[in-house]
């Protein structure tokens, strides 16, 4: 099903339905390829800020998902290093 934003910033849009897939999930139907109904969808009620606010929160939102992501990189960077430490000070312990 295609949704076509009116007023609606497009990425603003995505934002929001990225955060409604819990939502959406909970609604699925069907085993093999479960699925939303339209009814689903055009029945999602949110308050919806205006045009310059909605701009506003996905440049919020990018530079936080950009941070995050960020984050997870060092994190992982630091977890590389803290296992390589562990394992020089085991074999110099051996």
């Amino acid at each position: 099903m295609a949704i076509r934003p009116i007023l609606l910033n497009p990425e603003f849009l995505m934002i929001f339905l990225q955060t409604m897939s819990l939502y959406f999930q909970a609604k699925s139907i069907g085993i093999a390829i479960p699925g939303i109904g339209r009814e689903d969808v055009t029945h999602a009620e949110f308050g919806l800020p205006p045009l310059p606010e909605q701009s506003r929160i996905v440049t919020r939102v990018t530079a936080l998902r950009r941070l995050c992501a960020d984050l997870r990189q060092r994190l992982a960077e630091r977890q590389s290093v803290q296992a390589r430490l562990a394992e020089a000070l085991v074999q110099e312990v051996a």
